[in-house]
């Protein structure tokens, strides 16, 4: 699947499904998550990711999984994961 799907993500996309997820798993009573994300071929796919996470509400951190533009995942301040606390 991600050999054949995940080349044809777009940005929009990409903000859409992680803004709805998030909405999710709010609504379920999810208050903090950690995003594992594994569509990041480019630098717009993380940034629509990370935005989509501000945009929603409760706390969320972005990790780029394996294979991602920014590969892995490590709690420095310079790592991929970020913070992507909501303003509300």
């Amino acid at each position: 699947m991600h050999g054949t799907v995940k080349p044809h993500y777009r940005p929009e996309g990409v903000y859409v499904g992680t803004l709805l997820g998030r909405f999710e798993a709010s609504h379920s009573g999810v208050t903090t998550m950690l995003g594992w994300y594994h569509v990041a071929r480019s630098h717009e796919r993380e940034d629509a990711a990370v935005a989509a996470l501000q945009d929603a509400p409760e706390r969320s951190i972005f990790c780029s999984a394996p294979g991602g533009v920014s590969c892995g995942c490590s709690p420095t301040p310079a790592a991929p994961c970020r913070s992507a606390r909501s303003s509300s």
